[in-house]
C-alpha cells in the first residue's frame, strides 16, 4: 500500500526576498541587518531623494515595513526616476502580504529604469508565481536573468517557477545545482524537498527538510518545514506499519 501526503507548498522566494541595495545583490545581502554600500547608480538620487530612501531601508531591516513605506514613498515623490525606490515599495509590500499591490511599483520600477534593473523581475516573477500566473511568473524571471545571469535569487525563483508549471526534472535540476553552489542555502533544500514531496518520495523530502532546520534553526519558514517534518514523519510510519500487515 502506497500512502500519498497532500503537497506542503511554501513560497520560498517570497520569505527570503529581502531588499537589496545594489542590482548584482550578493549571498550576505539576502538576510535581515546586512550592510550595505552604496551603489554608484545611487550616487545619481538628489540628496533629499537618498536621505527618504535610505531611511526607508533602515526600517525595513528592522522589520517595520509599513514605516518603510512612507519613506519609499517620499523618495519617489521626491525623485520620481527612482526605479530603486519603486522596487523597495514592492519589496515592502510583499512582506505586508499585500501581493497585488506590489504588482505596480515593480512594475514601474521596471519602467522607470527603463529594463534595465534586474530585481523588480524576480520579484514580479514571485508574485505572478503565487498568485496562479506561473507562465507569466517563468517569463519574466527569465528575462531578469537575462540581465543578471549571476543572480543567485533569480536562479530560486526561476526553480520555484519550474515546479509550478509541473517541470519536475528541469526544477530538481535547478535546485540541485543552487544547492552546488551554495551548499549551506536553505531555501533551496527546503525547494528540492518540495520536489521530492511532488514525487511521494519522503524519505527523501524528510532528509532535506532536516538539512533546512540544521542550517536555519531560525528560519523565515521553520514553523512550516516542522509541520511537513511531522507529516512526513507520519506517512513514513503509516507506510512501514501498512507493509508489516
Amino acid at each position: 500500500m502506497r500512502v500519498r501526503l497532500k503537497v506542503c507548498w511554501f513560497p520560498i522566494v517570497v520569505f527570503v526576498l529581502v531588499l537589496p541595495a545594489i542590482a548584482h545583490t550578493q549571498a550576505s545581502e539576502l538576510s535581515t541587518g546586512a550592510t550595505f554600500v552604496v551603489s554608484a547608480s545611487e550616487l545619481r538620487i538628489p540628496r533629499h531623494a537618498r536621505d527618504a530612501y535610505e531611511k526607508g531601508r533602515k526600517r525595513y531591516f528592522k522589520s517595520d515595513f509599513a514605516g518603510s513605506l512612507v519613506f519609499f514613498r517620499r523618495a519617489v515623490a521626491e525623485f520620481p526616476d527612482c526605479y530603486e525606490a519603486y522596487y523597495a515599495m514592492g519589496a515592502a509590500e510583499i512582506k505586508l502580504g499585500l501581493y497585488e499591490e506590489a504588482q505596480q511599483p515593480l512594475q514601474k520600477s521596471i519602467a522607470v529604469s527603463g529594463g534595465h534593473f534586474a530585481p523588480p523581475y524576480f520579484a514580479l516573477g514571485v508574485l505572478w508565481d503565487k498568485l496562479g500566473r506561473p507562465a507569466e511568473a517563468d517569463e519574466i524571471v527569465e528575462r531578469g536573468l537575462e540581465l543578471d545571469p549571476g543572480s543567485w535569487i533569480g536562479e530560486l525563483a526561476l526553480t520555484e517557477t519550474l515546479l509550478r508549471l509541473n517541470r519536475a526534472e528541469a526544477a530538481e535540476k535547478s535546485a540541485r545545482d543552487l544547492i552546488r553552489q551554495r551548499p549551506d542555502s536553505g531555501p533551496a533544500h527546503i525547494l528540492l524537498a518540495n520536489i521530492y514531496v511532488r514525487r511521494a518520495d519522503y524519505r527523501s523530502a524528510l532528509e532535506e527538510v532536516e538539512v533546512y532546520l540544521k542550517l536555519e534553526p531560525n528560519g523565515p519558514v521553520n514553523t512550516q518545514a516542522r509541520e511537513l517534518r511531522q507529516s512526513l514523519e507520519n506517512v513514513l510510519a503509516t507506510t512501514i506499519l501498512a507493509k508489516q500487515n
